[in-house]
């Protein structure tokens, strides 16, 4: 005969809705440990686990329910909310006012994912667009990246789950150029300014008259941001290879994506 369940140790109340998600924060030794629960009514309640009590309430997300909690670092947690925003709460001196906010899809119940790529703190998204991944660089709050199914493949469905394999991921998506290039308005830059295009290419694009990435994008445009054109177009133009045709592309086209 199976032997019954234990019973709690101790129970919480308290929280004004159902409980969403938690997070426990138990990382430094002498700080108090704390579980945070997130609710249906869009508030955070932090629990002391010593005096078993609420520490107060965190309410930044207009009454909308909390999808999912977690911790950017030991003082720094983050809720996503059905508000369709991820909030950063400052934990220090027990504050209680949102720091600052993210914004992001709010079709669905995908949880973000938080990983480092070197020195920079990203965020994981899903998308407006069908199966489509978005990543964020948390200090800029800007887009970096875009991860989509290739044009024509069949349907992969919403986005239900995400986990970072950062080491495969980005180093196919992200470099430096890359961010410097989709961070800011193109204005009169070069063409070698461009991900993929370096020196040897942009010399060969300039003999053809596309001096200037601006220039490039037209063409980008011109082709209807059809990757298979505008790949076939920079292997004929300057002799591209693949991994510098798509680095190039995924580059236009997260910047048509942020500014157009």
């Amino acid at each position: 005969m199976s032997r019954p369940p234990p019973d709690p140790v101790f129970v919480l109340r308290g929280s004004d809705g159902a409980v969403n998600c938690l997070k426990f924060h138990c990382h430094e030794a002498d700080s108090p440990r704390l579980l945070f629960s997130g609710t249906a009514s869009g508030k955070i309640h932090p629990w002391n686990l010593q005096t078993k009590r609420s520490m107060g309430v965190l309410d930044g997300h207009g009454g909308q329910g909390i999808l999912s909690l977690g911790l950017c670092d030991n003082m720094m947690l983050y809720s996503q909310g059905r508000d369709g925003a991820v909030a950063l709460w400052d934990l220090h001196e027990g504050r209680k006012d949102v720091s600052d906010t993210i914004p992001v899809s709010a079709v669905g119940f995908c949880q973000v994912e938080m990983f480092n790529q070197g020195s920079s703190r990203l965020m994981a998204a899903a998308g407006v667009g069908p199966a489509e991944i978005v990543g964020m660089d948390l200090q800029s709050k800007k887009p970096i990246f875009s991860l989509q199914p290739t044009e024509g493949s069949p349907p992969h469905g919403m986005v239900m789950a995400l986990k970072a394999d950062f080491p495969v991921v980005i180093m196919s998506s992200t470099s430096q150029k890359h961010r410097d290039f989709v961070g800011e308005p193109m204005g009169d830059k070069p063409v070698s300014a461009l991900a993929g295009i370096g020196e040897k290419l942009g010399g060969r694009l300039e003999e053809e008259g596309f001096d200037k990435a601006y220039v490039v994008l037209g063409q980008f445009l011109v082709l209807k941001k059809n990757e298979e054109f505008f790949k076939d177009w920079l292997k004929t133009t300057c002799n591209a290879n693949s991994k510098q045709s798509a680095d190039c592309y995924n580059c236009l086209k997260q910047w048509c994506d942020t500014f157009l």
